[in-house]
């Protein structure tokens, strides 16, 4: 477990770096008000900030202190005491180690946490049809869309430093996944929840900037469709919602179910807002632009401050009532500071000040969503001022 006395330090040091200042470019027409002028960090004070807390996280994690301690890596294996999700505990890591790598990060332990972790993952879980297999209880496409995903990423952040056959495997490996969820689970035709449907996105946008193949575009943005728009009654109630139409300060969801009517969930959305914000980052597609700015103006009166907890109350798949989580999606800060969001520049500061707290506090650690974090929340702020321009 991280040590109070080196979370003290690394906060610090966080800290530290917030003294640097600077100001960015403002949005033409933007808010020009006292509270939304806020001078915007330096994109590598904040990828400085990330790269530390990442680094000493994945390092934690990969040390055992003892022979009692159940989290370490061993073996191309993520060990951790929360086996509710194989692919979080292993992609998680494996896929920030890989960013951190693209980031400049040169240290050769992450490039070899990296390729020993996918190896791993592609020899012990992949079946034959192609998807991600695992004991653990985590819902089939969840675990291959986001294991296949991380790979994907992986691939293209290690990019030259992998060798031919890594490149053949990793990339087979990657079709494999992509054609499953799109043959086998029928992606385009069949809603599973917001969430579901966005990561199917993110993998068929992956999966053509590695593979170059034009079916997978075309599948990506046919998602895009269904995912918005789903056709027909069967699907009454999923899509997207709009629930304030307003210019820059529209709110919007899309549709989660628990078994019941579909409809907002707040826990949920945010897990959209993530996958929506890796999307934009790799691919600067629009759409995932305006759904992460739509998400973060809905979000954004249930977070608590300055501690940002969100409340998720009354929800299709929480609704128990005074139910909080930490709130620790990048979107309030890749959408200030990556794509000029000027109402948002107040709340985006001390919304990443408040993720690299959730995600140094020592508390519930080994929980599998902290290991998702490391890539789905973190390593994405790693690409503040260097994402992909909107197109």
């Amino acid at each position: 477990m991280l040590s109070r006395t080196l979370v003290a330090l690394l906060l610090a040091f966080v800290a530290a770096l917030s003294s640097c200042g600077g100001t960015g470019p403002q949005r033409s027409g933007g808010d020009t008000s006292a509270a939304n002028a806020r001078p915007v960090p330096p994109a590598r004070v904040v990828r400085a900030k990330a790269a530390a807390v990442l680094s000493t996280l994945l390092r934690t994690y990969a040390r055992r202190d003892g022979g009692r301690d159940p989290q370490y890596f061993g073996g191309g294996v993520w060990h951790s005491a929360d086996k509710r999700s194989w692919s979080y505990t292993n992609a998680g890591p494996g896929g920030a180690a890989a960013a951190l790598w693209a980031a400049g990060y040169h240290d050769p332990l992450w490039r070899r946490l990296a390729t020993r972790t996918f190896d791993t993952v592609i020899a012990q879980h992949q079946a034959p049809d192609g998807s991600f297999t695992s004991s653990d209880t985590q819902s089939g496409d969840v675990r291959t869309t986001f294991a296949a995903s991380q790979l994907a990423w992986a691939y293209l952040d290690l990019g030259a430093s992998l060798d031919g056959a890594h490149q053949r495997a990793w990339r087979t490996a990657i079709v494999r996944a992509a054609d499953y969820e799109l043959v086998r689970q029928k992606a385009l035709s069949f809603y599973v929840n917001g969430n579901v449907n966005l990561a199917y996105i993110e993998l068929f946008d992956l999966a053509w900037r590695v593979t170059h193949d034009e079916k997978y575009r075309t599948a990506a943005n046919a998602e895009w469709s269904f995912t918005l728009h789903p056709p027909g009654a069967r699907w009454k109630g999923f899509g997207l919602h709009v629930v304030r139409s307003a210019g820059t300060a529209s709110a919007g969801y899309l549709a989660e179910s628990g078994g019941g009517t579909p409809g907002f969930d707040a826990e949920y959305t945010m897990a959209q807002s993530d996958i929506a914000s890796r999307i934009a980052v790799e691919s600067g597609d629009r759409r995932a632009v305006r759904l992460m700015s739509l998400e973060a103006n809905l979000l954004l009166p249930r977070i608590d401050r300055p501690a940002f907890v969100l409340s998720t109350a009354s929800g299709t798949r929480h609704p128990q009532a005074g139910r909080t989580v930490p709130f620790t999606s990048p979107v309030l800060e890749l959408l200030a500071w990556n794509y000029g969001d000027g109402a948002l520049r107040a709340a985006a500061a001390p919304a990443f000040k408040a993720l690299l707290h959730w995600s140094l506090d020592a508390r519930g650690y080994s929980d599998v969503n902290r290991y998702r974090g490391l890539a789905a929340q973190l390593a994405p702020l790693l690409l503040v001022g260097r994402g992909a321009p909107v197109r």
